[in-house]
């Protein structure tokens, strides 16, 4: 890893130094005589990256020199992929085409002094011809660099291949698959792993009016491609990623967890079965971490299977980067229904290496059969072996480990203590702080980190003034369990039914994504969870042994297993478990779990009401303790803040704020754009009746391709001089509004709390995952007519929205008075109850998954 890190830090080094070096050449002599010097410079011969950015930066400085360097590159390089590179990139693959025709006059001597010596630089030539000359022109260059060669190798063909195979042709040892002549399309999709190397990914945006970009490893899309629409031949491009069609409350995504979180069940029941290392208690949590994992591949496959649903796509392309044959991605690419038989479908290399472009085959040959993983095939030969438990010494050296970990964990305070367990989670480490802080109060605490990285969480402590309070890490040592993981496979691999053509779509994508992770699953993830759930109970009993158990214990947040997983660990040594719940959560969201702590705090009285119907935990067990991040400012003036701020905007931004127009600040979600596109045209077109002004606010995880379709939208509806889009802190977009708009954002108690008038909008009779009109009191707009006309009404008389706006921090102090009260309140109950306080066994949730169906909403 060291010897890596430094490769590429020396790579860069000499980069910079070639860099600058041909710039300098640039400023005395001019770009032609830096393009000689480019190919000629003391320093590592250039890759196409290095190519690829002096052809971008004499396209902008000296667009008239990009020819010399083109030619200068196709004459000098010894990169096959360079070659590729400058056929594919718009801004020199015109130079490259008219090259290529000249081949056939070119002398044999000379090609054969250029290529002769380097079979994959000839590929690269042929590959080129065939995105780009008609189909006599192709033959005639392939006839021509084929014939340097006394016998064209499998290599050749492998990177001609990789440049472009459509997977329905036939196929042939000898004989490449790759696709004839230029082609412009209407919509091309394209899917990869990662859009990380967005340079390479680029250069599949040209000779397509539209593109839409598909990143299998993101839930977000928060890649940024708009710079490249400059580009020549470059259309409109989007980014989706795999929650924008199988949206988190769709009945698609339900079903999906429905299947994962079966198949969760069976492979933890196969890994635990005679195995005696872990308590049967820790059954329910290793099955949420399984699906966790299993969930999120088996999504991307089904992601995949709805775009190719769409006929709106005339051109598919699947691309590759360096993943191998074996890979996860290959493996879950290999189990999507339909992929090798679609006409539309592209295959595509878009690795920087030409070895691995070189072998291309291995990968097309495990999609196009279908080929299980060999982690699957070398380990189900053996049935006998797939049973077979792990033998004493493994279980000795599992269990060495785990107490290694036990004994690096925190030692108590003399005296009565409270053990606050978290992890590392950015929409989370700010309350968790929060709540440490105030137990800090009244109580001796310290914090066990479930996990590694916890650099966040205590800057966060230190910031809420918590810096003082004990810091524990629990990072479980895996390299001892590693015999025990390895066994795992083998269990697991003939647990995972067949992934066969009779399976409905969910399961099959289940079993195909637990198939293609085993090895992580079991090194990762299963390995790791069993000897926490060990260590942490060696940890209890050491410290009942010596009577130095706290006096409770407090989780957050519940989502995550490795932390909730210490509420029984705590209950059989007769401790009480808080979880606390400072988000907005209600089981209306199917992956959501339930509650195994014996008491739950929540942020308000309707989130109390919802867990006895949904987490499984009695409603005289939760109490509304409220939120660090929900707590209304003290002294809080609306009309003061609203002056400052935007005075302050009006300074920074030019944003003028006229008295007599009305903000209305729209809160978004990153939800399906299909409804949601009809909600915002709801907020534009009350806006554009009204005579008021639209403030936008993203939120935080929407992408920049859906902040641009917001704002193409108002463009459409002929509103783009009314719309603003913020970028600044919530509190601060609130102080601009003079209300506040939004469907189901937690914004809606940010602005209760600083006594805002808040309107829920909707689009038409939908109901939405958390239902803020009974939380915060507010009206609903169904459409555009409804929002203009409680517009109206608040300018006309702004006293009952004034009113409304009052109604959640009269009704719930914890908003006013913050969770510190309500929490120390919850503990005290907790540690005087005692004993009689814990759950008993029937009345704690004997799976965490909650119960379906689970409800489906437009969003």
């Amino acid at each position: 890893m060291a010897a890596a890190h430094s490769k590429r830090i020396y790579a860069r080094a000499i980069r910079r130094a070639t860099t600058g070096q041909v710039r300098l050449v640039q400023l005395g002599l001019g770009p032609q005589r830096a393009n000689a010097y480019f190919w000629h410079a003391p320093t590592k011969e250039p890759t196409w990256f290095d190519v690829q950015r002096r052809i971008e930066r004499l396209a902008r400085e000296h667009p008239g020199s990009v020819e010399h360097f083109v030619l200068a590159s196709l004459e000098h390089t010894g990169d096959p992929v360079a070659i590729v590179g400058m056929a594919r990139h718009p801004m020199s693959r015109d130079i490259v085409r008219t090259w290529l025709q000249t081949i056939g006059t070119t002398t044999d001597d000379r090609l054969q002094d250029r290529f002769g010596t380097n079979r994959l630089l000839g590929a690269a030539v042929v590959a080129a011809a065939g995105f780009l000359l008609q189909p006599d022109e192709q033959r005639s260059v392939r006839d021509t660099m084929l014939g340097l060669y006394q016998l064209a190798d499998r290599a050749m063909f492998q990177f001609i291949d990789s440049t472009g195979t459509r997977p329905f042709t036939s196929s042939s040892n000898d004989e490449s698959r790759a696709p004839s002549g230029p082609a412009r399309h209407r919509h091309r999709l394209v899917v990869a792993a990662t859009l990380e190397d967005r340079d390479a990914v680029a250069l599949l945006l040209p000779d397509a009016d539209r593109v839409t970009l598909v990143e299998l490893s993101d839930t977000f899309g928060r890649a940024d491609f708009a710079e490249y629409e400059a580009w020549p031949d470059v259309g409109v491009v989007d980014v989706e990623h795999i929650r924008s069609r199988i949206t988190r409350f769709s009945p698609a995504y339900a079903s999906l967890h429905r299947a994962t979180s079966e198949l969760a069940r069976r492979l933890s029941d196969s890994t635990l079965a005679d195995l005696d290392i872990v308590h049967d208690d820790d059954r329910r949590f290793l099955e949420v971490e399984i699906a966790d994992v299993i969930f999120f591949q088996a999504l991307q496959a089904r992601a995949v299977e709805q775009l190719l649903a769409d006929q709106s796509f005339d051109h598919i392309v699947i691309a590759f980067g360096p993943q191998g044959p074996t890979s996860e991605y290959v493996t879950m690419m290999s189990g999507v229904r339909g992929l090798v038989v679609d006409p539309r479908v592209e295959f595509v290399s878009i690795s920087r290496s030409s070895s691995t472009r070189s072998r291309f085959w291995e990968i097309l040959d495990r999609l196009e059969h279908k080929n299980l993983p060999p982690h699957v095939t070398e380990r189900t030969n053996n049935d006998s072996a797939s049973r077979e438990a792990p033998d004493a010494l493994l279980i000795q050296k599992f269990d060495e480990s785990a107490r290694r970990v036990a004994n690096a964990l925190i030692e108590p305070t003399n005296g009565p203590w409270v053990l606050v367990a978290t992890a590392n989670n950015a929409a989370y480490n700010e309350a968790s702080a929060g709540y440490v802080h105030a137990l800090g109060k009244q109580h001796d605490v310290a914090v066990l980190h479930v996990g590694q990285n916890a650099t966040q969480l205590a800057d966060k402590l230190s910031t809420a003034g918590a810096g003082n309070v004990p810091l524990a890490f629990l990072v479980p040592e895996v390299g001892p369990a590693t015999p025990i993981a390895e066994r795992m496979v083998r269990r697991l691999a003939g647990t995972v039914e067949a992934p066969t053509d009779d399976l409905d779509v969910d399961e099959h994508a289940a079993a195909w994504a637990a198939l293609a992770l085993l090895p992580r699953l079991s090194q990762n993830t299963i390995a790791p969870a069993l000897a926490r759930y060990r260590a942490l109970r060696m940890w209890f009993d050491d410290l009942e042994r010596r009577r130095e158990l706290p006096a409770a214990v407090v989780l957050t947040p519940n989502r995550n297993p490795g932390v909730s997983c210490l509420a029984p660990i705590a209950r059989s040594a007769g401790i009480p478990s808080v979880v606390l719940e400072p988000h907005m959560q209600d089981a209306n969201y199917c992956r959501y779990v339930k509650v195994s702590a014996d008491y739950y705090g929540v942020i308000s009285n309707y989130f109390r009401e919802h867990a006895a119907r949904g987490f499984g935990i009695d409603s005289a067990r939760t109490v509304s303790i409220g939120s660090p991040r929900l707590v209304a400012p003290q002294g809080y003036d609306h009309d003061v803040e609203q002056t400052r701020a935007r005075r302050q905007f009006t300074d920074d931004y030019r944003i003028g704020f006229p008295d007599a127009v009305p903000q209305l600040l729209y809160f978004c979600q990153p939800s399906s754009w299909d409804h949601v596109s009809r909600v915002w045209g709801n907020v534009i077109d009350a806006a554009r009746q009204s005579g008021a002004r639209v403030l936008l606010k993203p939120h935080p995880e929407e992408s920049p391709n859906r902040i641009h379709q917001y704002l193409d939208l108002a463009v459409a509806h002929g509103a783009a001089d009314i719309v603003t889009r913020l970028e600044c802190d919530p509190a601060t977009a609130i102080a601009l509004a003079d209300l506040v708009l939004t469907t189901y954002s937690t914004a809606a108690i940010d602005a209760a709390i600083r006594r805002v008038p808040v309107i829920c909008v909707a689009d038409g009779d939908v109901s939405y995952p958390i239902d803020l009109p009974a939380i915060v009191g507010a009206p609903v707009a169904r459409n555009a007519a409804e929002l203009a006309d409680l517009v109206n009404a608040f300018l006309d008389d702004p006293t009952p929205f004034d009113e409304q706006a009052k109604l959640l921090i009269e009704r719930e102090s914890q908003f006013v008075d913050g969770p510190g009260p309500h929490l120390l309140g919850l503990l005290d109950r907790a540690v005087s109850e005692g004993r009689s306080g814990l759950r008993s066994a029937d009345d704690i949730p004997a799976s965490l998954f909650l119960d379906g169906p689970h409800p489906t909403f437009p969003v």
